[in-house]
Order: structure tokens, then C-alpha cells, then sequence
């Protein structure tokens, strides 16, 4: 018996329910597509046994939940759709930004005068080293792409500014300018092919800045924040305080921005605000991307807003994904599903490389 098969039988017994075929799939995945090292065995059986004890009492309609919203499952009989890997790894620098110093990750490609995308992480605390973006960012370099995952000003590893309630110390367009400056000089880029690409708030902020500096070619927005004007700027918005309260908690912030501040760096970041841009004739090609799993009224919310925009426009939703595109970190491994993920990897990358055809 492998010292997998081992483990497995184990955890069966301290989860005290035999669920057979759950760890022989699981088995098999990992038999099939993990070589670890023994040096860093033992945090992968870590984050398994997590995996497992979930899977242990899978029967619970919580857990169920729990297995269909990080990873679109129906049930654990579905985990052969799961892959994991480890944390990927690039290159960590830093760079002066628009007035901050600002931290990021270059995941580059061997190939000379390739394109090169800056990507924005939404709101996390873990900034760019969340599981998406880290894996994101990782396949985008392996169809081509020179990455620069950056944490933008005030998450992660990046300076906050230093004035926090001023409404313009929040923008992010100059730091990504500062960005594309510094990919160019630590990476061999075609300077004619550089492209953005943000989630979630990330792609608020990717929107302003792909508008703002002229060298990048095309904006990707993958779950932008939506429904800004009912969450926040309505008076009978429910949820005010807590959108608040968790800028400053993603920031890490000692102090809450001012309603007026907050206010204004909403209006300034909202899909609403750029429909205009977006109906003129030269505007920038925009790829709009969401998940058959993220709430109904964000996804109506979406296709109503493509449909007042004019050519060169995209839209896409990923079937069976989430707001994460059904990632999920468990100790050292993002666990993901491997279809959802795949797909989300190459419409971007398809779509990014049309205008390319020398990049293949």
C-alpha cells in the first residue's frame, strides 16, 4: 500500500464514516497528478486531511454548501474534477509607484518580445498572493504572457498612501503606469501587446487604468463590483457600513475612510461611471467575464451593462463557476476545478492573443 493509500485509510478512521469511493478517487488524483517531495509531505497531508474531513461528513447539507460554493461540486463523488498545486512562485519585487512603493510578482516566459499583462487582485487581504490570482497569473505566463501581478496601493505588501482620506490617493492608474514602465525594463515585452487584466474590484481599477495609459491594448474584467448605486450610494442601502468597514479591514488600515471619502472613490470605480467611454467609436476592446454561480441579480446586472456598450466589446460567462473560478486554498495547495479554471485561462488567453497571430 503507497504511503497515500496509508494516509487515506487513516483519515477514514478518524473521520469514522468509510467513505470508500471518495478516497479512491482522491487516491487516484493524487497518485495521478501530485509528485511531492517528502521534505514538504507532511503540509500536504495537512491541507488533505482538511479536504477529507470535510468530505467525512458530507452528507450535512452545510457541507454540502460548502463543496458546491468554493468548488461548484454537487457532492464529494465529483472530486476527480478537482486538481491541486502547489503555491506557484515568480519573481517578488518592488517598485515605486504613483507616490508608493508598490509590491508585485513577475511570472515571465522564456520566449523573447513576448506581451506582457499587469493583473489587479480584488479586494483581499492577501492581496495578489490570494489562490486566484496566484494561479491565474501562473497559467497566463504558461500560454505566453509576461505576468506582473501587482498588489495594488494599500493591500498586501504595497505602501498605503498617505493621505487615506483623500479621494485621488486611492487611484490606481498611476501605479499600474508605474507598472508597465517596470515590466518593460525587468522583461523582454513587446511593447505593442500589453494588455490588462483585473478581478473583482481588480477590475474596476483595470477598466480606469486600461482607459487612462495609451499602451495598453485591451482591458479584461473578470467579476467587476456591480451594483454599486443599490450596495453603497442608495439611501436604502442595507450593507453601507460593511463595505466600509471592509475597506479598511482588506487595507489593514487603523481607520475607517470618511463617508464622503468612501462615497466618491465608489462613484469613481463604478462600470456605471465608463458606459460613455465605452459607446464611443475608438474605445478600447473590453472582455467582460463572470460565473453562472455568482448571484443572479450581479449577472443580469452585467449583460445589462454589455449591451449599452458598442463594439469592440466580449462577454462570457463561465459555466459552473463561481465569483473565484472554484479555487480554494487549503495550507500549502490551491485545490481548483480543473474544467472551470481551463476555460477561464484560454478565453483569456484566446482572446488577448486575436490581434497577436506571431504569438500563437
Amino acid at each position: 500500500m503507497s504511503l497515500v493509500a496509508e494516509y487515506l485509510a487513516q483519515v477514514q478512521i478518524e473521520c469514522r464514516r468509510p467513505h470508500r469511493e471518495t478516497s479512491k478517487l482522491l487516491s487516484a488524483e493524487i497518485e495521478k497528478h501530485v509528485l511531492m517531495k517528502r521534505g514538504s509531505y507532511i503540509f500536504f497531508l495537512l491541507s488533505l486531511f482538511v479536504l477529507l474531513s470535510l468530505f467525512g461528513v458530507s452528507q450535512t447539507s452545510r457541507v454540502k454548501q460548502l463543496l458546491h460554493y468554493h468548488w461548484g461540486l454537487a457532492s464529494a463523488a465529483e472530486i476527480h474534477k478537482l486538481r491541486f498545486a502547489g503555491t506557484p512562485k515568480g519573481k517578488e519585487v518592488f517598485f515605486e509607484g504613483d507616490g508608493v512603493r508598490i509590491a508585485g510578482t513577475i511570472f515571465s516566459v522564456s520566449k523573447k518580445n513576448a506581451p506582457g499583462i499587469i493583473f489587479l487582485h480584488g479586494s483581499s487581504v492577501q492581496g495578489r498572493k490570494l489562490a486566484f490570482c496566484l494561479l491565474l497569473s501562473k497559467e497566463l505566463a504558461e500560454r505566453g504572457f509576461h505576468v506582473l501581478s501587482m498588489d495594488m496601493r494599500g493591500f498586501g505588501e504595497s505602501e498605503d498612501p498617505h493621505l487615506i482620506d483623500e479621494v485621488d490617493s486611492w487611484q490606481s492608474k498611476g501605479d499600474v503606469s508605474k507598472a508597465i514602465d517596470f515590466l518593460i525594463k525587468n522583461a523582454t515585452v513587446d511593447t505593442s501587446a500589453l494588455f490588462i487584466v483585473g478581478h473583482s474590484a481588480g477590475a474596476n481599477q483595470a477598466i480606469i487604468a486600461g482607459i487612462y495609459d495609451h499602451r495598453l491594448k485591451k482591458i479584461v474584467a473578470i467579476g467587476p463590483s456591480r451594483r454599486v448605486k443599490e450596495r453603497i450610494l442608495s439611501d436604502q442601502a442595507k450593507n453601507r457600513e460593511y463595505f466600509i468597514e471592509r475597506f479598511a479591514r482588506d487595507r489593514k488600515l487603523t481607520a475607517l475612510p470618511s463617508w464622503e471619502t468612501y462615497r466618491q472613490i465608489s462613484i469613481n470605480a463604478m462600470l456605471d461611471t465608463y458606459i460613455p467611454y465605452f459607446q464611443t467609436e475608438d474605445h478600447k476592446p473590453l472582455f467582460l467575464i463572470d460565473g453562472s454561480l455568482e448571484g443572479p441579480e450581479d449577472l443580469e446586472f452585467l449583460r445589462n451593462i454589455y449591451q449599452e456598450l458598442i463594439p469592440p466589446k466580449k462577454y462570457f460567462t463561465i459555466e459552473g463557476s463561481n465569483h473565484y473560478s472554484n479555487t480554494k486554498a487549503l495550507g500549502p495547495l490551491i485545490f481548483y476545478h480543473k474544467q472551470v479554471f481551463d476555460e477561464l485561462v484560454d478565453k483569456i488567453a484566446s482572446w488577448l492573443k486575436e490581434s497577436l497571430p506571431d504569438i500563437g
